[in-house]
């Protein structure tokens, strides 16, 4: 092998570990912390992960993308769908919630400057599981090249969840939704009807 082809074969070996460096030199840390409950009840176990969205996927939309139906009704999270689809970017392995309903994570990103934090609050410690789920941000809550330290009494924008006090509610959309229930309760009144036409005839 002449020495431009072992060159070459160098640089083929070499590549992926300088550019794997170049993005832990370029990385921003990712520091957070928060309480979780439920209702004003303590969550004693679950999960929670910092993390991203993909720039071309709207947070807001994620329950149209993960529901069950058209309506948005959700009967999970489906949180390793939205990894594998590249629509959610977790930072770090995520943090298992402590008995008293506190979590603290860290990780590592690369992602450019400015891209808008998320945690993402389960009550299970097996997501995909979770009856209930909070996602939150906080218009600061931007990655940086330097550490960032988010913390969950600051989040005050809710795709699922909500605040309460000092702390971060998980919830779930009701299944049917309202909307759904009452249509479905005009539809056994028609039903009805018609039976009781049908009878009287």
């Amino acid at each position: 092998m002449n020495r431009l082809a072992l060159t070459l074969c160098s640089l083929v070996f070499v590549a992926p570990c300088l550019w794997s460096a170049i993005n832990v030199a370029n990385a921003g840390i990712v520091n957070y912390q928060g309480q979780l409950t439920n209702y004003g009840a303590t969550v004693t176990s679950g999960y929670v992960v910092a993390g991203t969205f993909k720039p071309t996927f709207n947070p807001d939309n994620y329950k149209y993308v993960y529901g069950i139906d058209s309506a948005g009704n959700m009967d999970s999270p489906r949180l390793t769908q939205a990894i594998a689809d590249g629509n959610f970017i977790p930072i770090g392995a995520g943090a298992n919630v402590a008995p008293d309903g506190s979590f603290s994570g860290s990780g590592f990103t690369a992602l450019s400057a400015g891209t808008k934090l998320w945690f993402f609050a389960f009550d299970n410690v097996n997501a995909d599981l979770a009856a209930n789920f909070a996602l939150a941000s906080h218009s600061t809550w931007l990655t940086s090249p330097s550490t960032v330290a988010l913390n969950g009494m600051d989040a005050s924008e809710f795709v699922f969840g909500f605040k309460l006090g000092d702390q971060i509610s998980v919830n779930v959309l009701p299944m049917p939704e309202p909307s759904s229930l009452l249509m479905l309760g005009a539809a056994v009144g028609v039903a009805g009807i018609s039976v009781r036409l049908r009878r009287r005839a």
